[in-house]
């Protein structure tokens, strides 16, 4: 549906896993969403709550890179109005945490009529069910746990005499 989709699983892996689980995933042309927490920089509404201006969505972002040239930034949305303030910060991401269908296509319609440059990626409830739903808008980072934890495939082998 959409070949530029990325799937990048978290580190939420089932305990003591993990090495097996990230092979896993890179093997299946898979990525790590930030196996180390210093890759990029990830403002969930908890880390905000303990600044003096937790909604000044302009001087977190300027402030990150400022600090943190190399890295990218990384807004988690909780809701669409928090959205709308953010695209203004003009982050490199914006992250949609169990967001429905309809509200992601809404933020990509905001993002296209802003004209702003920012990726967003959908986390929170991404499995192989919904993920073609995102996919068709156009959606190209899927942030999930799902892979770690999805019953195992029934496969079948016939060997037969050539």
């Amino acid at each position: 549906i959409n070949p530029n989709a990325v799937v990048a699983c978290t580190r939420k892996s089932i305990p003591n896993t993990r090495k097996l689980a990230t092979n896993a995933v890179l093997a299946a042309g898979g990525h790590i969403h930030r196996q180390g927490v210093s890759e990029t920089l990830l403002v969930f509404t908890n880390h905000r709550n303990l600044l003096a201006e937790p909604n000044n969505w302009t001087h977190i972002v300027e402030t990150l890179k400022g600090e943190a040239p190399e890295n990218k930034v990384t807004l988690e949305a909780d809701n669409f109005a928090q959205f709308e303030q953010m695209i203004i910060a003009s982050p490199d991401i914006i992250q949609l945490d169990k967001w429905s269908v309809e509200d992601v296509k809404a933020a990509l319609d905001l993002i296209k009529a802003q004209g702003r440059n920012i990726t967003l990626s959908v986390a929170g409830g991404v499995n192989k069910n919904n993920v073609a739903d995102y996919a068709k808008l156009g959606i190209n980072l899927f942030i999930t746990s799902a892979p770690y934890y999805a019953a195992p495939e029934d496969i079948k082998v016939v060997i037969t005499k050539a």
